[in-house]
C-alpha cells in the first residue's frame, strides 16, 4: 500500500465526515470491542520523522523511536517482524508513519512506506523535521508538554510587550511601525 492509498483510508473525509476505516467498523458488528477501538485509533497515525533511539529484542523485536516534530518516544513493531528493521541502526532516523494499537499506545506498528536515513544525514533530517513541523503544526502538538511549553511562551512574550510598550496595545501610525 502506497502513502496515498493509506491517508486515503486512515483519514480522508468521506461525504458526512466519516473516514473509510469509520465505515467499515461500522459495517462490522460482529468486531470485538477491543477490536473496533484499535482499528478506529488508526485514525489518527503519527507521522514523522524518527531518531532510532534503540532496540527491544526481548519487546519481540521492537524499536524505540523518538518522534523529531512530536518529542515523543514510541515502541514500534512490524508486521514483518525484525525483518523489516534489517539495515538500520541505532542513532539512525525513519521516515514514516506509525499507527496505534489500543487502548493501550504503547505498540506503536510501522504502516506503510519507510525509508531510513543514516546518522550521516543528521543536518538534512533535522532540517526535514523542522519543515515537517512548521508546515505541519497539528504534529508537534500531540505532545501536550509543547503546548504548555508554546503557552507559556507567548505568556512571556506578551509580558514583555507589555513591560516594555507598558499596555497589551499599541497604537501609532504605520511610517513608525519599524
Amino acid at each position: 500500500m502506497d502513502e496515498a492509498e493509506l491517508k486515503f483510508i486512515l483519514r480522508y473525509r468521506l461525504p458526512g465526515g466519516s473516514t473509510v476505516v469509520d465505515r467499515f467498523v461500522a459495517g462490522r458488528k460482529d468486531l470485538a470491542a477491543a477490536d473496533r477501538e484499535m482499528l478506529l485509533g488508526w485514525r489518527d497515525p503519527v507521522e514523522g520523522v524518527f531518531e532510532i533511539e534503540r532496540e527491544e529484542r526481548e519487546e519481540g523485536d521492537a524499536l524505540v523511536l523518538l518522534n523529531l516534530p512530536d518529542d515523543l518516544k514510541y515502541r514500534t513493531y512490524s508486521n514483518r517482524g525484525r525483518a523489516a528493521f534489517r539495515g538500520v541502526s541505532r542513532g539512525g532516523f525513519l521516515h514514516t508513519c506509525l499507527v496505534s494499537v489500543r487502548p493501550a499506545d504503547e505498540a506503536w506498528p510501522v504502516s506503510g512506506a519507510m525509508s531510513y536515513y543514516p546518522r550521516s544525514n543528521a543536518s538534512e533530517i533535522a532540517r526535514a523535521a523542522i519543515e515537517l513541523a512548521t508546515g505541519r503544526p497539528e504534529l508537534v502538538f500531540r505532545n501536550p508538554e509543547k503546548i504548555e511549553q508554546g503557552w507559556q511562551r507567548m505568556r512571556e512574550d506578551r509580558a514583555a510587550f507589555v513591560e516594555f510598550f507598558g499596555g497589551d496595545e499599541l497604537v501609532l501610525p504605520p511610517a513608525e511601525l519599524e
